[in-house]
């Protein structure tokens, strides 16, 4: 499950946890699920009677040392239920490992691995142990395309002549017939409080031209991860001649960057020491639609040659940024559900309380809040929601979870939920993941524990739940799948 600059529109989808007694017992009718996918992917249900799509296990004499056999779907979707491997192993059988497919081409991209899932193993002829070998999909693989099996210990592998060499294996699957995709989550934001200085790096000392870009975020007041920008200045002494102003805007680093972007517009010069001609460059952003920020930036300046910068600001072009803070005050879910939120309590902020005392967040609003945003491997920690929503729409509510699940953010601009300005997300952005090389962004959906602790509040898990292995070093998105769609965490949870 990891990322690459590739845009992949149908993804490894894994469906959502739950009972797989149905599904894991023959004839009887399957528990029908839906399996998450990112905007602008295919979605499917998994439905109908459980079947073999393939199996080359016959009665013949078996020796060790199978190969992995392949088979094709011809074209059609099916879910993956279980898989099944066969060791005799001269009549000794072998301890349980795990069985996966391997993508040969189509759904889940080319040499990547769906799964492996851990088996179980059970008795064969003669009462011999562990011969048989069953992995059941709590999680169902959505399928489509050429696959091979893939068994952990092929020495004890069982195959023939009558299989080609190839090692004995099962595919169970049902039907995956398409569904319609979640409506993205719209948030509107309303600008409150006083105007704040967000970053300013200018300073006193001589100054040289040739700036290059500073960065800044919008994290440094807890609680409040969104604000509304209200003016972008750079400094162009250019040696005492100043500079005609050209345009200035911000440049996006991260995803929630990414779907709140600043593009340039033109700015409006005005003198400094001395009388020197347009050497503050300014743009104001207000107006009655507030252009909203929310994450890491960069200032941009269309002309670095005339940048001031100095040793002081490590040759970054000196930038000033004000806004004011900005919280939703209109959340419309994919269901339809409306979260209307009224003027933000008080500044003050409970989130960084002992855990076992923190319920829900306050301060100004943006979406759901993680904490804390770092979490080591496998530890725990905090999905807040605002205290002002109220109980019945909260995680115990409306949106009762049905899944949570993390994606790289090298890839989530693709998978973006909500976006700022409303509709779709924006097209990919490749940015800064960590995780490995050369595998598609579309199976970079990795679902995660939780546990519902209250209305507002959800323990998770830095843990991949189908792989049962610690989340890879990155940088994550966090969301919640409830009945009407996936809403996204505001902030980052950045495992180190």
């Amino acid at each position: 499950m990891r990322a690459t600059p590739t845009l992949v529109l149908v993804a490894l989808l894994l469906l959502c946890a739950g009972s797989t007694a149905a599904l894991a017992t023959r004839g009887a009718p399957p528990v029908v699920k839906i399996a998450p996918a990112p905007p602008g992917a295919q979605t499917y249900r998994c439905t109908g009677s459980r079947f073999n799509l393939f199996g080359n296990s016959n009665g013949q004499a078996v020796q060790n040392g199978g190969k992995a056999p392949s088979f094709s779907t011809k074209g059609k979707t099916y879910c993956v239920v279980s898989l099944a491997t066969y060791h005799w192993n001269g009549g000794n059988g072998q301890a349980p490992g795990s069985i996966g497919l391997t993508v040969v081409s189509g759904l889940g991209g080319a040499g990547q691995t769906l799964g492996p899932l851990a088996a179980v193993g059970s008795a064969g002829q003669g009462g011999t142990a562990n011969v048989n070998w069953t992995a059941d999909a709590g999680q169902p693989l959505v399928i489509d395309g050429t696959y091979a099996c893939k068994d952990s210990d092929p020495r004890s592998w069982s195959q023939n002549t009558t299989s080609q060499g190839k090692g004995f294996c099962t595919v169970a699957v049902t039907n995956a017939v398409p569904v319609a995709t979640p409506r993205p989550a719209k948030p509107t934001y309303a600008c409150v409080g006083s105007q704040v200085t967000l970053f300013d790096n200018s300073n006193g000392g001589g100054v040289q031209n040739g700036g290059k870009p500073p960065t800044f975020n919008t994290y440094g007041t807890p609680g409040i991860g969104s604000y509304c920008l209200n003016s972008i200045t750079t400094y162009h002494w250019n040696n005492g001649a100043g500079k005609a102003p050209g345009t200035i805007g911000l440049g996006p680093l991260t995803l929630a960057a990414v779907v709140n972007p600043v593009a340039p517009r033109k700015a409006v010069g005005s003198s400094g020491s001395g009388g020197a001609p347009n050497v503050n460059w300014t743009v104001d952003f207000g107006g009655a639609t507030p252009t909203i920020i929310s994450g890491i930036y960069t200032c941009k300046d269309s002309d670095p040659a005339t940048w001031a910068q100095n040793q002081q600001t490590g040759g970054k072009g000196f930038c000033t940024v004000t806004a004011t803070p900005a919280y939703v005050n209109n959340f419309t879910l994919p269901s339809g559900l409306h979260l209307p939120q009224g003027p933000p309590p008080p500044p003050a902020t409970t989130t960084h309380a002992p855990a076992g005392r923190v319920r829900c967040f306050t301060g100004t609003l943006s979406t759901m809040l993680l904490n804390p945003i770092h979490v080591a491997p496998d530890q725990w920690g905090m999905l807040l929601l605002h205290c002002a929503i109220p109980k019945k729409d909260g995680f115990q509510g409306r949106l009762a979870p049905t899944t949570m699940f993390v994606i790289a953010r090298g890839c989530a601009p693709f998978w973006t939920y909500p976006s700022a300005s409303g509709g779709n997300p924006p097209p990919p952005v490749f940015l800064s993941y960590t995780g490995q090389p050369g595998a598609p962004c579309s199976t970079a959906f990795t679902t995660i524990p939780y546990k519902v602790i209250g209305p507002w509040r959800i323990d998770v898990q830095a843990r991949d739940a189908v792989a049962q292995a610690p989340l890879r070093t990155g940088a994550y998105g966090v969301y919640i799948r409830y009945p009407g769609g996936d809403v996204q965490a505001q902030n980052t949870l950045n495992v180190p």
